[in-house]
């Protein structure tokens, strides 16, 4: 087995949060090295589909920007300043709902409780005199949220069931808000309030569906990925290491404190890496293989919790020879005729030119499903529903089809942030051993919270070396 001694810091994970903290700490003068099983860009994203000429992510990704944070800017735009990064982004239109009268309506930014019962009206959900005024009520206990609140821990990890009974017990509002708690997350509509935060209800209503405190946005010409390709360019240029395809052994613990790595390289070699820190932005199942008896139980206990998963991810891919769909929303939510939540569809060939060949285009459909409701139907059943769902709104979709492809996730891991669970901690509780990413406590969603979680230690590490 090789040896190698010359780093300062071992990074697991090439996403985001990974690539956030090799910029920050490559610039400090720290000599760092990235580990990344998958490419580039982290596995988060998965490998893309490649069918003739289009390049299409398997799932639905977004890249949020919360202007709720550091005074109007997002955490990774932050961080791009402070590591001179060059991002270049585009801030995409706001989301629509595809209404059981074939409308495809934006939503609107609302200053008050009044503008989300007109919309709601206005797509066929029409709610009761009696419910208008609780769903105002509850718009007005959100905008009444303190910047503060809505970051806190309590927010963080309760429930959104509770805080949401506490207002009103109206019925109406419940389902209303189960629908745009699933649109807009990885959880089933049935289960959306009970597994969702209080925070990702509160900040869907006041900061993103109808707040317009936060963007979704798309890097300019590229894929998702090139947000953390971008960092690790920068930490490229600090004389940082990136190795990809190489698959994490163990994280190395010696008396308590973390001494480094044990990796598999793509030939199949056992090398080890010996360093002062290692910060993990990985899976975090994979923690306790990782480090076997050394990890504390408090944070064996937190990765139990984080991924009890009861959402099922249903996938299913367009390839047309013509565009069809010109909505240019991020993501269209639909919805049946009598109002019920059916999946989300996103078009977004029609922004990003590198998806599909020219004069082509890709359409993703998406549904998140609970097992339960998974069960009353079998896996083709559910992909017909989904494809039907897609050529009835939009027929000429049937007559333009290249190809298709269907995607499942048995279980949808619970890790951006928005379930009501126990986050991890930064610090291990292994001296040197560091955690970083979208799993851990911190302010902001998806890459968001990877960047926060990502600035907060690299910046302890570096005061740690008098950096």
């Amino acid at each position: 087995m090789k040896n190698h001694d010359e780093y300062d810091v071992a990074i697991i994970g090439a996403g985001p949060g990974g690539s956030i903290a090799a910029a920050y700490l490559a610039k400090a003068g720290l000599r760092t090295i990235v580990f990344e099983k998958g490419e580039e860009g982290g596995t988060r994203y998965d490998t893309p589909i490649h069918r003739d000429g289009f390049n299409v992510d398997k799932h639905i990704h977004v890249i949020l920007l919360n202007q709720t944070l550091n005074n109007g800017q997002g955490n990774w735009q932050v961080a791009a300043r402070e590591t001179g990064t060059n991002i270049c982004w585009e801030t995409m239109p706001q989301n629509a709902v595809y209404a059981g009268d074939k409308k495809e309506i934006f939503l609107p930014f609302c200053s008050n409780g009044e503008g989300v019962v007109d919309f709601f009206r206005e797509i066929g959900m029409g709610l009761p005199e009696k419910s208008a005024k609780e769903m105002c009520k509850v718009m007005d206990a959100g905008m009444a949220c303190s910047v503060e609140e809505l970051w806190s821990q309590e927010f963080d990890e309760t429930p959104a069931i509770g805080w949401l009974k506490n207002i009103t017990d109206d019925e109406a509002v419940e389902a209303c808000l189960r629908r745009f708690v699933a649109a807009n997350s990885v959880i089933a509509d049935e289960i959306a309030l009970e597994e969702g935060s209080i925070n990702t209800l509160v900040t869907l209503l006041i900061c993103g569906n109808f707040g317009g405190r936060h963007s979704i946005i798309k890097m300019r010409g590229e894929p998702a990925h090139a947000l953390p390709v971008g960092f690790l360019n920068t930490a490229k240029k600090y004389s940082c290491k990136v190795l990809t395809h190489h698959t994490v052994k163990s994280i190395n613990v010696d008396n308590g404190k973390a001494v480094g790595i044990t990796v598999m390289t793509p030939e199949g070699k056992e090398e080890t890496y010996n360093t002062r820190y290692v910060v993990n932005t990985g899976a975090y199942p994979e923690l306790r293989r990782l480090l076997g008896d050394n990890i504390p139980d408090d944070i064996d206990k937190i990765v139990t919790d984080l991924y009890k998963s009861n959402t099922i991810a249903l996938d299913y891919h367009f390839g047309l020879k013509k565009k069809v769909l010109n909505n240019l929303s991020a993501q269209l939510m639909l919805m049946t005729p009598e109002g019920n939540y059916d999946g989300v569809v996103a078009t977004f060939s029609n922004l990003d030119p590198k998806w599909a060949p020219e004069g082509c285009q890709a359409i993703n459909a998406e549904l998140f499903l609970s097992p339960e409701n998974f069960k009353k139907k079998s896996l083709k059943e559910w992909y017909t529903h989904m494809a039907d769902g897609v050529i009835n709104r939009w027929p000429e979709v049937k007559d333009n089809i290249i190809w298709t492809e269907e995607v499942i996730v048995p279980e949808a891991p619970v890790h951006h942030g928005i379930h009501a669970v126990k986050k991890l901690p930064l610090e291990s509780g292994i001296d040197g051993l560091y955690f970083a990413g979208d799993c851990t406590v911190g302010k902001g969603y998806y890459t968001e919270r990877a960047a926060d979680s990502a600035m907060k230690v690299s910046k302890m590490i570096m005061k740690r070396e008098g950096k």
